[in-house]
């Protein structure tokens, strides 16, 4: 039997089928929507965590690093302040300057230490009399420069020469100093001497001028009395090996004496000075030098006391030439001069600082 639906009743059901069909849809889209709401807000709450993580791990990071920096800042300050119970007084001298022979002379000062330290400077007349020059405060780790052509203008003729002595609180170590001496084109550097460094009351120095055989040059020798008492000073001369004499010195406090052997000639080219005092190591300081026309050179003086090794290290001389012997330019010279008053035997080793070959080896009696 065939069954005929009425119009109305058939429009119904079309009806009803849409909307079935429209919930189904929506509850889909509903469905889609809402799992898409969840992984989007997954997402974003891991990146939330992950920039939480993130921020967190700078920020302990960041807290590590002021730690660090704050554990190195307390260590340097620990450190400064186990110097600064070290520190005490401090004086370095130079037994000589000169701002008549030179066209500039300046005293240099160099601090090494991480805070600010103030130098107390005062030059000596050669006869002892003071002149207080301004106090310099070194900074940090900078370095400080004086015209003493400048300082010195207005202290007076006695004052165009003599003598200069440092003084500050702190540690041997920390303060740098020289003056430098331009004559010409030739700058000359001369070191302070620092008193704790002597171990015994003996300073000793040589010269030896044969590599200058064109020049007439004169070994000068400034002694500086740093006390502020008269001391008693004995000079012992030697040239080319034979004692010359002995030379007795009265320094009164804070003067200076200079000792002039005669001048060096073709025939006396090298020579040899011993300086013994009554006083306390370092109560006395020798500056030398080596003059003649445009010619300056600094001399060494020391404490022989101060040497802890019968082993001495030379760098940097001038390579010798096997091929040509007879060739100045390929030949050095050592000087050797015996401090004591016995015998002493020496040998003499050479070596090629870039293979570490032995040259030449030579053994001497009684140097000097």
């Amino acid at each position: 039997m065939n069954y005929r639906f009425p119009i109305g009743e058939r429009s119904s059901k079309n009806g009803m089928r849409r909307r079935t069909a429209g919930r189904k849809k929506r509850s889909f889209v509903f469905v889609t929507s809402t799992v898409m709401f969840v992984a989007t807000l997954t997402v974003q709450l891991a990146l939330d965590l992950q920039s939480l993580t993130e921020k967190s791990f700078r920020g302990d990071r960041f807290k590590n690093s002021l730690n660090g920096k704050a554990q190195a800042d307390a260590e340097i300050e620990a450190h400064r302040a186990e110097h600064r119970k070290n520190f005490h007084h401090v004086r370095q001298s130079l037994a000589n300057y000169s701002t008549e022979n030179s066209n500039s002379t300046t005293l240099i000062m160099l601090n090494t230490f991480s805070d600010p330290i103030t130098v107390s400077i005062t030059a000596f007349s050669p006869k002892g009399s003071p002149f207080s020059l301004p106090s310099a405060k070194l900074m940090p780790i900078t370095h400080f420069e004086l015209s003493l052509n400048e300082a010195l203008q207005d202290a007076g003729a006695e004052f165009r020469e003599g003598s200069l002595i440092l003084d500050y609180q702190g540690e041997e170590v920390l303060i740098g100093a020289w003056v430098v001496m331009q004559k010409g084109k030739q700058a000359t550097e001369m070191p302070f001497a620092d008193a704790t460094k002597f171990k015994s009351s003996r300073l000793v120095s040589f010269w030896d001028v044969r590599p200058l055989a064109q020049r007439t040059v004169e070994p000068t020798f400034s002694i500086l009395n740093t006390s502020g008492v008269p001391l008693d000073v004995r000079v012992t001369l030697t040239e080319n090996g034979q004692k010359e004499g002995t030379h007795s010195l009265r320094l009164a406090p804070f003067a200076r004496e200079i000792i002039s052997p005669r001048k060096t000639n073709r025939e006396s080219r090298s020579g040899f000075i011993s300086i013994e005092h009554g006083g306390l190591p370092g109560d006395v300081v020798c500056t030398g030098l080596l003059e003649g026309g445009t010619f300056r050179s600094q001399l060494p003086v020391f404490d022989p006391a101060t040497f802890v090794s019968t082993t001495l290290h030379a760098v940097r001389i001038p390579s010798m030439s096997r091929e040509k012997p007879d060739n100045l330019r390929g030949v050095s010279l050592l000087s050797l001069f015996n401090t004591t008053q016995e015998s002493q035997n020496a040998t003499i080793s050479v070596f090629d600082s870039r293979t570490g070959e032995e040259l030449a080896n030579s053994r001497c009696k009684n140097p000097g």
